[in-house]
């Protein structure tokens, strides 16, 4: 959530390429991936994008626009709506056979 969260805001983030946050946050599209347990790295992609004032401001509205394609309450709602047209077709179509 607080990555969805984020994008929400229109912030960036800066994410390990762990689990699920590497595969949210797009390196140089929603944020930036830094090296887990790496430290120096992690403070090196927050002093980058710091510096890179133009690209932060690119990141910020591509994250703001993966939340908007994403992750909205009408999004999230039409995604469960389709998952429960498909689950009562398959329960149809079972009861036929």
């Amino acid at each position: 959530m607080v990555l969805a969260e984020a994008f929400g805001c229109g912030l960036p983030v800066v994410a390990t390429t762990l689990g699920s946050q590497g595969k949210i946050v797009e390196h140089g599209y929603t944020g930036l991936h830094f090296h887990p347990g790496d430290p120096d790295d992690l403070a090196g992609r927050v002093r980058w994008l710091l510096v890179h004032s133009d690209e932060l401001v690119r990141m910020r509205q591509a994250a703001r626009r993966e939340f908007e394609q994403k992750y909205t309450a009408e999004v999230n709602y039409r995604q469960l709506m389709s998952i429960y047209e498909r689950v009562v077709e398959e329960h149809r179509v079972q009861r036929k056979a």
